[in-house]
């Protein structure tokens, strides 16, 4: 069943400020989370969890203890688009443990640790005309992760660099 969560303020909350979870027996997919605000959580602003088949669009992730909007174990096929992620502790934008075939297109991150990570087996994700800016470390990072596409994606004043392929292989950045 898929449900729509939108127009919702999740803030100052001691782990996460909205999370997704599935498994293989009770999978959560076809789900739509937009134009949510995430902002000053103890955790991460968004987590997606073992989740497949979701519509993350236009929602604001900011001032997180963690990550911003967060894609992990084995969630695939998702998309983001139109996000904002900034300021948070640690990564704008983080995709992690095999969390593949996803498309991230368009969406901002500035002022976070990483602006955009794909680590850990996550491949065949696609990166499209995203904007990452003034991270303290990278502004996209591909870390241990195979075939991905990045396609006209914008990065300028990171603290060091722009893109990094760390440990990956067979992807495309252009």
């Amino acid at each position: 069943a898929s449900s729509t969560v939108s127009l919702n303020h999740a803030y100052s909350n001691g782990g996460n400020g909205l999370m997704m979870e599935g498994d293989s027996a009770t999978p959560s997919y076809a789900n739509v989370l937009s134009s949510n605000a995430l902002y000053s959580n103890g955790g991460s602003g968004i987590v997606v969890h073992s989740s497949s088949g979701n519509i993350i669009m236009a929602n604001e992730a900011y001032e997180n203890s963690t990550y911003g909007i967060v894609l992990q174990s084995t969630s695939a096929f998702n998309s983001l688009t139109l996000n904002s992620a900034h300021h948070n502790a640690s990564y704008g934008i983080h995709l992690v443990t095999m969390s593949s075939s996803n498309t991230l297109t368009s969406n901002t991150a500035y002022n976070n640790l990483q602006g955009i990570v794909v680590a850990n087996n996550s491949d065949n994700n696609r990166l499209l005309y995203n904007t990452v800016s003034t991270s303290t470390e990278h502004g996209i990072n591909l870390y241990h992760a195979s075939s991905n596409t990045a396609i006209s994606n914008t990065t300028y004043g990171n603290t060091i660099i722009g893109f990094v392929l760390d440990g990956s292989s067979n992807s495309v950045l252009s």
